[in-house]
Order: structure tokens, then sequence, then C-alpha cells
């Protein structure tokens, strides 16, 4: 199977990359610089419509949306253990949670990140940021409880759902930090090997 990451750091694209590393496989990294506009050309949009990463080239089929990814690539290793059996009831939180980052967390912290960091300054909604960051809170306030006396967010092993989790944490750290537990589980998670190696 060859396999090809079209990538650039500070995205969703670093999920993808953590999680082919950690499952130890071979791959391309094929580099694309969005904030230069690279996304927005013909020969891009080809490759993903809207311009955006990851996507992912399995034997010459692209697949995009980092979320569906890294499900398929999780069930595609499922020896590699990165996520429960799919017949135990470890499984049913695991989904849970992994769909909670993505469904409900993740949409206001990039309302965040998108009106404070990444449009033009003309462009930015104060309000959009206010409402996002008290929702927001309110996901780290669950995720917090969730945490309590845990090393890891499903079970006693590290999942994919660390990783989807620790990468959108990472987008906003200083919010973060007030949450005990969860501020220390990021530590640790971007602690690991394979995350440190993606960020370097």
């Amino acid at each position: 199977m060859r396999i090809k990451l079209y990538f650039t750091p500070r995205t969703r694209a670093e999920r993808v990359r953590w999680l082919l590393d950690e499952l130890e496989l071979d791959y391309e990294l094929i580099n694309i610089n969005l904030f230069d506009g690279e996304g927005q050309t013909d020969k891009y949009k080809m490759i993903h419509p809207l311009g955006c990463v990851p996507v992912l080239d399995v034997d010459g089929e692209l697949m995009f949306e980092s979320g569906a990814i890294c499900d398929w690539l999780t069930d595609l290793h499922a020896d590699k253990q990165l996520a429960p059996a799919i017949d135990s009831i470890e499984r049913i939180k695991y989904k849970q949670w992994y769909y909670f980052v993505i469904a409900t967390m993740e949409p206001f912290a990039w309302s965040i990140v998108l009106n404070k960091f990444i449009l033009p300054v003309e462009e930015r909604l104060p309000e959009v940021v206010i409402t996002a960051e008290k929702n927001y809170i309110k996901t780290l306030e669950i995720i917090e409880r969730e945490l309590e006396g845990k090393d890891f967010l499903i079970g006693n092993r590290f999942t994919t759902a660390d990783i989807m989790l620790t990468t959108l944490l990472s987008w906003l750290p200083k919010k973060v930090r007030p949450f005990i537990n969860t501020y220390t589980y990021m530590k640790k998670m971007t602690n690991r090997d394979k995350f440190r190696q993606i960020v370097k």
C-alpha cells in the first residue's frame, strides 16, 4: 500500500500524520503551503475541491476529512490497538468522545482561531469569539471531569481519541491551562515522541 499525505503544519493534517507515525506506516509527505495560497491553485483543487488539508492518497484513491481518515486508518490497523475492540463496551465511549471532539468542541475552537488569528483584521467578528469562547470553556469543563484520575481519554491506554483531543487542545493551549486535569493530560500527550516529531 502506497500512502501519500498532503500536509500543512498547525492544521488538522497533524492528526493524520501523528496517527501514521503511531501506526509505524511508511508514507510520502507532501507539504502544501496553505498560508501562501497553494491550496487555491487549480492543480491542488484537483486533489481537494476546497483546497484544504489533509488529503490521504492510498494507491491513487484520495480521501479527505481528518476524522474520517483517522477512523479508517485505526480500523484498518486494528492489530495496533489504537481503538477498543468493536464488540467491547469501551468502544461505545471511544466513539462518543472521538466525535465529541470533532463535532462539538472543534467548531467552537475553530471559530476562535479563525477570528483571532487567521482572518484579516477587517473580517474578524469579535462577537463570534465571545460566544465561541463561552461554549468552548463549557466543553473543556466536560473534558476536565472526564479526565479526573485518568492518564488517557479511553480506558488505560493510548488511542486515536487521544490524538483527536490533543491536537485540538494544542490549538489554544492558554484556554486549557486553568483546567488542571486537562492541562496535565495535554502536556503528557504532547511529550510523546511521535507528537514531538511532527511539530519540530
